[in-house]
């Protein structure tokens, strides 16, 4: 399976200049299952499939972009979450943000390091920084609705198609009008 590259830019900091890049929604690396699995491990056909896949996209990166992988470890091999999951995990980060909360332990946060204010923060500073969040998670919420909105006109749209293929015709078995005997 081969993720989307959303996007990418540099940044420049104390330690120079990086690239990032930025991919869809992925969910935990694959260190983190085998410690869920309490160091059982994965299912075989799991691991080959995840090794599979593994390797196509080095031979693709290789091969197609001649760039060579210089940290491969099971940290660094992310897999992808569900619509489900990602949703869930959305509507946890608009909680904690609204209740002003850090993300529980363990949580999939940025480690770099924030910048610290200099100082005492005036009343004008505080009630920017505030309505700056309060904006923020407004923005959030709205596109958590337009996100849960085309999901379901998709789920309409799927619906409408269903009940078109399922009309009857002439070479449908009068016995089973929901069977489609085209799709046999």
């Amino acid at each position: 399976m081969v993720i989307q590259l959303i996007d990418g830019f540099k940044i420049s900091g104390v330690n120079g200049i990086h690239v990032c890049m930025v991919f869809e929604v992925l969910g935990h690396h694959l260190l983190k299952w085998i410690i869920k699995s309490n160091y059982q491990g994965l299912p075989v056909r799991c691991v080959k499939r995840i090794i599979r896949w593994f390797l196509q996209g080095l031979d693709y990166l290789h091969s197609k972009t001649k760039i060579i992988h210089t940290d491969i470890k099971l940290q660094n091999i992310l897999m992808c979450m569900d619509d489900a999951y990602v949703r869930r995990t959305a509507a946890e980060t608009t909680e904690w943000q609204k209740a002003g909360l850090p993300p529980p332990s363990g949580f999939a946060v940025s480690v770099a390091p924030q910048k610290k204010p200099m100082g005492k923060i005036s009343k004008n500073k505080k009630k920017k920084l505030k309505n700056k969040q309060k904006r923020q998670a407004e923005l959030l919420e709205k596109r958590l609705q337009e996100i849960e909105e085309l999901e379901q006109e998709a789920e309409r749209k799927i619906i409408e198609e269903n009940v078109t293929s399922a009309a009857p015709s002439n070479e449908q078995d009068g016995e089973y009008p929901f069977l489609n005997l085209r799709d046999i």
